[in-house]
């Protein structure tokens, strides 16, 4: 897993808990407890290991640091502190996790003025939420009656039996537009209510059912409470899919449908994303394991945030026809923002995903998963706008080669670049050296092979040496601080270049601990390095560490005088800024302090 953001729900509600209360919540916590409940822990060293829940993995390489309060996978790079262990792993939302993980070392909640709103808020959802099941229960219910009749009939042409119909809680809503209202009422349940939860509207001095005539579809959240429907026509009527509209419960942009059933799974592969209710029961009920469907809309980022959360990859599923597929280049768009993998699968003659499913199975729709016909997001790309040329033309493969080399131009993996060129020759008879240069990027040589160190490098350059001497130097110092095994005033924070490195060194300095400062990390590139600081291994024995701290304190300063000579050599060397006696007899001085601790590194070689 790469994202783990805290939902949108939970950041609004994140002021209403005092820091010092979260601080104390996470006092009373053990993480390797709590990791332990699903982990399989084995201590080695200083730390705890076991298989990571957030990836398949045979070898285990997920770490808990019980002297920071850290877990931390170097396979997938999950990390965190204990709160976001129990929101990934429990797909919680930030209150809800704080809320579970008080109640499990009997903390009570804070009691704040926020809080007496949250309370409020929270009864009104719990309301509806009751409200929506009653009303789930009812629409199934519906189905077996004789006014159900015609509904559960189109299920069963649908494909589904009693048993598929029960695990999905599809039901019928009633034709004369009071059903509903009636059978709530009965209950005394107040009208406003049930107009508030969109079970029913109101026009003028009426109101009346929301859903008419319609096969019910129950939209679910993640623990499984029902939070909306969505209705099926029968016959002509308009519109052919009717979906609840947004309430204090429900909002279409920030989930999808199936979303329960991905928290049933485990060690998920990838989400397959469909755009009906329909496709995802069929595919569901055929065996495919975690689909979910879009809501009545398009795609959202919201939507790509949360199933992000259950899986590393996305399976694009839409329907075969031109409507479909132009859909799927949209979503592609949004999987790529969030830097999530996306392929799209391709049905054959315009299908949808149900139909296909019926007529192939399960054995078909995981062999052409497996074909040809799940492309890249970039193949896919360049197919879609290939049927846009007649390629048979000269003029029209120069026109697709030009609007081709556009779309590759944002390829960032050298290898995949490669092999899209390769199928771009073929297309358009142009040398790679050609489309090279039309997308701005040099090519691999022919039939050569990439050395294995390439493959790892990073595709922004690869750090010198001294570079990578000087982070591991300031993360190792950085990690012993967390760990409280620095004395306070040791390490002067200034004497870090890393602007990240000096934030965490002062909020250390602060007296906040390293599971706050990963989790008060808003930008991704600096939670990103947080948790390198804190999760890999730095491992120091009370013999060596005198000289460890000692031997990363210098290496950081020499870092920083050669950054300063490096500064004055040039202005020197140009005859500006610092060229005149100042500057001069500043680098002599520079130099014999370097020359000094150099003497001092060496010795400790």
């Amino acid at each position: 897993m790469t994202n783990y953001s805290i939902m949108a729900f939970g950041t609004a509600l994140r002021g209403s808990f005092p820091q010092e209360w979260i601080a104390q919540l996470r006092s009373r916590l053990d993480i390797v407890d709590v990791v332990s409940q699903t982990v399989a822990l084995k201590k080695n060293g200083g730390r705890y290991w076991g298989l990571c829940p957030f990836h398949n993995e045979k070898t285990p390489s997920f770490s808990v640091r019980p002297d920071v309060q850290v877990y931390y996978c170097f396979g997938c790079k999950a990390g965190g502190d204990v709160i976001s262990f129990v929101m990934e792993t429990e797909r919680l939302e930030f209150i809800e996790a704080l809320k579970e993980l008080a109640e499990r070392v009997h903390m009570p909640l804070p009691d704040t003025t926020d809080m007496t709103e949250l309370h409020r808020s929270r009864t009104e959802r719990e309301r509806i939420l009751a409200l929506n099941k009653r009303a789930a229960q009812w629409f199934h219910s519906r189905l077996w009656t004789s006014e159900g009749k015609p509904y559960l009939e189109y299920l069963y042409r649908r494909g589904l039996d009693d048993s598929g119909i029960r695990r999905f809680g599809l039901g019928a809503a009633g034709a004369d537009g009071q059903s509903l209202m009636r059978a709530l009422r009965d209950d005394d349940t107040p009208e406003d209510l049930i107009v508030k939860a969109c079970l029913a509207a109101k026009r003028e001095d009426r109101s009346f059912d929301f859903f008419r005539g319609r096969a019910m579809f129950p939209i679910m959240d993640a623990k499984g409470g029902v939070v909306a429907f969505g209705g099926r026509a029968m016959g002509d009527q308009q519109p052919k899919y009717l979906n609840s509209p947004d309430t204090p419960v429900f909002n279409k942009r920030r989930n999808v449908y199936g979303v329960h059933e991905l928290r049933k799974a485990k060690n998920l592969r990838r989400i397959v994303l469909v755009e009906g209710y329909m496709d995802a029961v069929s595919l569901l009920n055929a065996g495919v394991v975690g689909v979910v469907a879009t809501l009545g809309t398009s795609l959202t980022s919201e939507q790509v945030t949360l199933i992000h959360r259950y899986a590393p990859e996305a399976l694009i599923a839409y329907d075969g026809d031109e409507a479909g597929q132009k859909a799927a280049l949209r979503a592609l768009d949004l999987f790529q923002a969030a830097d999530m993998p996306a392929r799209v699968v391709t049905f054959p003659d315009g299908m949808d995903p149900d139909d296909f499913i019926r007529r192939e199975g399960l054995t078909g729709f995981d062999a052409l998963v497996e074909s040809h016909s799940a492309r890249s997001a970039y193949q896919f790309r360049l197919a879609r706008l290939a049927i846009q040329f007649d390629l048979s033309k000269p003029d029209e493969r120069m026109r697709y080669a030009i609007e081709a080399a556009k779309i590759l131009k944002t390829v960032r993996e050298p290898v995949e670049l490669d092999s899209l060129l390769d199928r771009l020759i073929v297309d358009t008879g142009y040398s790679k050296e050609t489309l090279a240069r039309q997308i701005g990027s040099t090519p691999m040589p022919a039939r050569s092979r990439i050395a294995p160190e390439e493959l790892a490098a990073p595709t922004r350059g690869i750090p010198s040496m001294v570079s990578r001497e000087t982070d591991k130097a300031a993360r190792t110092l950085l990690s012993l601080m967390g760990a409280g095994r620095i004395p306070v005033g040791t390490v002067d924070c200034d004497d870090f270049e890393n602007p990240t490195h000096q934030v965490v060194c002062q909020g250390l300095a602060e007296g906040r601990s390293a599971a706050e400062l990963i989790d008060d990390s808003s930008d991704d590139d600096v939670r990103t390095e947080t948790l390198a600081i804190f999760g890999e291994p730095r491992d120091v024995s009370e013999e060596e560490l005198p000289r460890t701290i000692n031997d990363c304190i210098e290496r950081l300063r020499m870092a920083k005088l050669n950054a300063r000579i490096n500064e004055l050599l040039a202005a020197i060397s140009t005859n500006a800024g610092s060229s005149g006696a100042e500057g001069k007899n500043e680098l002599n001085e520079l130099l014999t302090r370097r020359q000094r601790l150099r003497s001092g590194l060496s010795g400790h070689a």
